[in-house]
């Protein structure tokens, strides 16, 4: 059997599907079912390598579905439909694959977070200031971008942040998170492609919205390789670290360091926009 969870908008993800089959043609785990089953990313059990008939009930990950070549790896079902509007007809699909073996849908329910954003203090946003000389790693003074969060009670499980970015060179620009209390910070990317002492980084540009977060399946370094000089990385979703106990204000730290004279007239630019989640 398989499952899969579509959106109004048709864009779907598989829940588990011939759990087991790892050839084109191979039925899969003979285990039943009989709930019930909860599906989030923020699961801890195997739904693939859970152990028993019926299949113990429990909170289990999304799975990719069997069939030649699969090895059960879990996926993430938000980067899937992230940033789509959660109005209209979703559905859960069931198909049966196999004749034989019947069963029931006895209940079910779908639950949608919206996620609630911060804006920047647009007075903080504009230019990032260049850097001040062709050394490399002497960083500029920083573009603060800030956001003024509050009515946030307890500790914070889950950080996302997006901006929009123009900026030439993308090995110039670091951007680091800061919590209130000013000294719990993490990089969100910094000397992009350096790898030695001295590295300039990678020469891609920056001309897009980008959001980092942990269910991210991107890579930030991955993107900037794969484009040429004075290409712009694609917008997209980025992974970060966990970030925890925000209580007040955030802000973004925007800092680069000295440039490379051939396209120091370039590395002016703003950062134009930007939201915390």
């Amino acid at each position: 059997m398989t499952a899969t969870l579509i959106a109004p908008d048709g864009t779907s993800h598989v829940v588990f599907g011939r759990r087991g089959a790892t050839t084109a043609t191979g039925k899969g785990a003979g285990s039943d079912l009989a709930g019930p089953y909860e599906f989030s990313d923020q699961a801890t059990l195997d739904f693939w390598a859970a152990v028993g008939s019926p299949v113990p009930a429990g909170h289990y990950r999304t799975v990719e579905a069997g069939g030649a070549g699969a090895t059960g790896a879990q996926t993430l079902m938000n980067p899937v439909f992230a940033n789509r509007g959660g109005n209209g007809t979703w559905t859960l699909r069931f198909v049966d694959g196999w004749q034989g073996d019947t069963g029931t849908v006895s209940a079910a329910s779908l639950t949608l977070t919206p996620v609630p954003f911060t804006s920047a203090t647009p007075s903080t946003l504009g230019a990032i200031p260049d850097g001040p000389s062709n050394t490399c790693m002497t960083n500029g003074p920083p573009r603060i971008v800030e956001f003024p969060v509050s009515g946030k009670v307890g500790p914070v499980v889950s950080v996302a942040v997006s901006a929009s970015l123009t900026h030439a060179f993308v090995g110039d620009v670091t951007a680091t998170l800061v919590a209130p209390n000013g000294t719990t910070s993490h990089v969100l990317f910094g000397y992009t492609g350096a790898t030695f002492q001295g590295s300039f980084g990678d020469d891609s540009d920056l001309s897009g919205i980008y959001t980092f977060l942990d269910a991210s399946l991107g890579n930030w370094w991955t993107a900037a390789a794969a484009v040429s000089s004075v290409t712009p990385i694609p917008s997209g979703e980025l992974p970060h670290a966990r970030r925890s106990g925000i209580r007040r204000d955030r802000r973004i730290d925007l800092d680069e360091p000295g440039v490379r004279g051939h396209r120091a007239q370039r590395h002016m630019a703003p950062a134009t926009d930007g939201r915390l989640q």
